[in-house]
């Protein structure tokens, strides 16, 4: 970013901190809050959720490299963690619930 943007160092890294810790922690809360309303992590609906979500971070990942400019980066990259956040307790469900007992 303070290369190609041209932004601020010490502005980055104070946006970054802030970014990269509430994107992840709002996404697990309204990710585990959404899965139980869905049904659990046993649920049909759940996956096609974690699937959405999935999709959701693929979208906002995207166009990432194509702006030049610090806010619209920022808010695609807390959307991007907010999302990958969200799919995290739903996907840990399904891929436990995969495993034998054994």
């Amino acid at each position: 970013m303070t290369v190609v943007i041209q932004a601020d160092p010490a502005t980055i890294q104070a946006v970054f901190g802030v970014v990269s810790i509430t994107g992840p922690i709002f996404g697990v809360v309204i990710g585990g809050n959404l899965t139980t309303y869905l049904g659990g992590y046993n649920a049909e609906r759940a996956l096609k959720g974690v699937c959405a979500g999935a999709l959701l971070c693929l979208v906002v990942a995207a166009p990432i490299p194509f702006f030049d400019d610090f806010v619209p980066v920022i808010v695609l990259l807390w959307f991007l963690l907010f999302f990958g956040g969200a799919i995290l307790p739903a996907m840990t469900g399904i891929m436990l619930n995969c495993v034998k007992k054994e």
